[in-house]
């Protein structure tokens, strides 16, 4: 069902339909009154809105760094829209222009990224390292 873990885009499928079913499920606990449910989707929203491209290269478990830091690209594309609508929603489904600026937490959420895979890329790449060569 998913790509192969060779392919960049095995942990963004993954992220993007992880998001889908938060966001049925924060619309069917919402018309149906689960108020602690729907606040625990929302939040998970929040962080995957906001957090999508560290948690993309988490689940899809990129072969090297390089494919890791492609992950780490195209999944800034995609929580960029993913966090302005969320703060949108939040802001009762009204356009503020304090809403382009929430476009900078994905960012600090890649900036952060790079810095801890930096420092631990042996610790997320070394289960693939061939111990033969």
């Amino acid at each position: 069902m998913f790509p192969p873990r060779s392919s960049v885009w095995r942990g963004i499928i993954f992220t993007s339909i992880l998001f889908v079913v938060d966001f049925v499920l924060h619309i069917i606990f919402a018309a149906n009154g689960w108020d602690i449910a729907f606040k625990v989707v929302a939040i998970e929203l929040a962080i995957l809105s906001i957090c999508f491209a560290p948690i993309a290269l988490l689940f899809g478990g990129p072969i090297n760094h390089e494919d890791g830091l492609e992950v780490i690209r195209i999944g800034t594309w995609f929580a960029v829209p993913l966090t302005v609508g969320y703060f949108w929603a939040v802001n009762g489904m009204a356009w503020s222009i304090w809403l382009i600026g929430t476009m900078v937490f994905p960012l600090i959420s890649r900036t952060l990224w790079y810095q801890w895979e930096r420092r631990f890329s042996l610790l997320l790449y070394s289960p693939l390292i061939d111990e033969e060569e």
